[in-house]
């Protein structure tokens, strides 16, 4: 609400991150991601996909103020679980 920058320690205790990487890593880390995940099952992948895409509000309500409405609720930090 404050528009502050939210600090790596902050950021993992609300749940939005799961990991923190030095720049010099970014790209090792993402090619490895990249390649595991390639070689998954497509049905998989493709019923993972449909399951994070359903947990989240539509693209409409994030547009209309859904971030607003849950600012002004009080309820706790939503929290991300896509293990992918």
């Amino acid at each position: 609400m404050s528009s502050d920058d939210i600090r790596g320690d902050q950021a993992e205790a609300y749940g939005y991150v799961n990991r923190a990487l030095a720049d010099a890593d970014l790209d090792s880390f993402v090619e490895a991601l990249a390649t595991r995940i390639a070689g998954f099952d497509k049905w998989a992948i493709a019923n993972t996909k449909r399951l994070v895409n359903t947990s989240l509000p539509p693209d409409v309500e994030l547009a209309a103020g859904g971030m607003r409405a849950w600012l002004r609720s009080g309820d706790p930090p939503p929290r991300m679980h896509s293990k992918l």
